[in-house]
């Protein structure tokens, strides 16, 4: 491979670290159904990047070839947006791309509002960026989706001092705190006491924090050998690919919905040389990019973002970075941040988070507040897939349909789901949220929230703790026990039902309340009837009103 010589640029068998990019030159991409197909291949021979000086020096070296890196650009998104394009294979030993970095696009939910939360760069590429880095060791090269939710909780850091609370983004309950990410807790926690913000005499208290993936249309295959040669093959789907010719580098990213309290504040937890990095955490309004034209923008305001524990709106956020104050919307370009009066550029400067090279390029930097090339495309290519998304106002006009009860089941429990929500109706006359059949798509999606939203129950039901603990049941009684520990919910309650399950081994949230429980399916109709204990009924009129539908468990919803 003609790539330049240099003491950063090993064998992959010698280069394992903490960040870690194996370097290819060629690579196969190919339109397959809805999305694109990635095939790479490499072994303990291939170059590998493994620090960032490394990734800068071929930065430099690649970027000798403006035209080759705008027309690899071009044939790229030819497959990848443009979808005009079949394939594109390219063989040159002279312009490699790295393999291979993940991502993760967090939705945050706060009240009745959804944000895009990204993260701002003051490196280059300068600009807003997604929860994302380089693989960590050979096991991820092999399988980045694992890297993708490792940047993830490392990098954002959800805290709510007023109830001394970290919310931890993982799945199942939390762990002890020897996580990676803890270290970052710990040194917020220490400023926010610091400052006030938090009560001196508490320690923080973890709280399981579920996650909502969406899928991506697109899939990779990975080929390499093991150390007695023999060929391995790995299978990735269900992600975004992300191929950048201006980065040179080989992404796989993903969407994620996270529901957030609203006294909560979010911090970005990367740590450089032992210092937070402290890089401001941007909140856009997802409704905001409905409009193609949006991105035809060069330059983005978050309608909110958070910096040392505070929370900013837009006309605070362009006061600390130093813009001009004038009355200009989210999103409209507002001209470069003058260095001289920019508070944020004082305390990287004061902290020395970043080299004196690295703020003079900041500070030459026309186009500070543009969105990454990496973020552009994937929010580009998921706003398209997602579809114009709701104001809370035009869900009002249309007289969005309220629930009474949530039925949450996992794939498997279908039956069993079906005829406790069949049972609540007929009994209890209640209006039951319960849809039997699995949907992708992002109005099902938004589906499911404002159900959650509305209703004053939730029943998990489950006859293995696989199907309860899968992703899609964990995301709603987790969102659930979250509303009902604020102001949203004082008085929801969380029901269980279970067939065959030790209560004991029930997830936390499930455990914490009132569980109903059988040996098997013949004594259902006993525990249904205990089920019903804690649900009021309504006047036989609505009952009536609704029997119509209690035989048939799709209009059940």
């Amino acid at each position: 491979m003609a790539i330049p010589k240099s003491a950063f640029i090993r064998p992959l068998h010698l280069a394992e670290n903490h960040f870690l990019e194996v370097l290819l030159s060629k690579f196969e991409l190919r339109r397959e159904g809805k999305g694109a197909h990635l095939e790479v291949s490499f072994d303990a021979q291939t170059p590998a990047c493994w620090n960032r000086a490394s990734r800068e020096k071929l930065r430099d070296y690649l970027f000798k070839s403006p035209k080759k890196v705008r027309d690899y650009q071009k044939k790229l998104d030819d497959v990848l947006i443009r979808e005009c394009r079949d394939e594109f294979m390219p063989q040159d030993r002279n312009f490699v791309f790295r393999w291979a970095s993940a991502g993760a696009l967090p939705i945050i939910r706060l009240g009745s509002e959804e944000y895009y939360c990204l993260f701002y760069r003051e490196i280059r590429p300068i600009g807003w960026n997604i929860a994302n880095g380089a693989c960590d060791t050979s096991a991820e090269l092999l399988d980045p989706l694992r890297t993708l939710e490792r940047e993830l909780c490392e990098e954002l850091i959800i805290l709510d001092p007023k109830k001394s609370v970290w919310n931890v983004l993982e799945r199942g309950d939390p762990s002890s705190m020897d996580r990676p990410e803890y270290s970052s807790v710990q040194l917020i926690e220490k400023e926010l006491k610091k400052k006030g913000l938090w009560d001196k005499s508490k320690d923080v208290n973890q709280l399981g924090t579920a996650l909502r993936w969406f899928n991506g249309p697109d899939s990779a295959t990975i080929h390499t050998k093991d150390k007695d040669h023999n060929d391995i093959s790995h299978e990735v789907d269900a992600c975004y690919l992300n191929i950048n010719a201006e980065d040179f580098g080989i992404e796989l990213d993903r969407v994620v919905k996270i529901n957030v309290s609203e006294s909560a504040l979010i911090f970005d937890g990367e740590i450089m040389n032992g210092k937070l990095l402290n890089r401001l955490v941007g909140l856009f309004r997802t409704d905001r990019f409905n409009d193609e034209a949006e991105f035809d923008k060069t330059e983005f305001i978050p309608d909110k973002c958070f910096y040392r524990g505070r929370e900013l709106d837009a006309a605070a956020f362009k006061h600390l970075m130093g813009i001009s104050l004038r009355d200009t919307r989210p999103g409209e370009s507002s001209g470069a941040a003058k260095s001289k009066k920019c508070q944020f550029l004082k305390d990287i400067m004061r902290e020395q988070t970043r080299s004196p090279k690295e703020i003079r390029r900041y500070k030459k930097e026309k186009i500070k507040f543009n969105f990454c090339p990496v973020t552009r495309r994937l929010l580009y290519r998921f706003t398209r897939d997602a579809g114009p998304i709701p104001t809370e106002q035009a869900g009002k006009d249309k007289g969005t349909k309220s629930y009474d009860v949530f039925i949450s089941f996992g794939h498997g429990d279908e039956e069993l789901a079906g005829k406790v929500a069949q049972h609540i109706k007929k009994h209890c006359g209640k209006k039951v949220f319960y849809y039997p059949i699995t949907q992708t798509d992002h109005d099902f999606y938004r589906a499911i929230d404002r159900a959650l939203e509305s209703a004053q129950y939730l029943v998990a039901v489950g006859s293995s703790l696989e199907h309860l603990t899968a992703r899609w049941p964990e995301y709603e009684y987790r969102t659930f026990n979250l509303e009902m520990l604020g102001p949203r919910k004082p008085n929801g309650k969380l029901l269980t039902l279970v067939v065959g399950i030790d209560p004991h081994k029930l997830p936390l949230p499930l455990r914490s309340f009132a569980v109903t429980t059988c040996q098997d399916k013949a004594e259902l109709p006993q525990a249904l009837e205990k089920l019903l204990k804690y649900l009021p009924r309504k006047q036989s009129k609505h009952i009536a009103d609704d029997s119509s539908a209690a035989n048939n468990p799709t209009s059940v919803m």
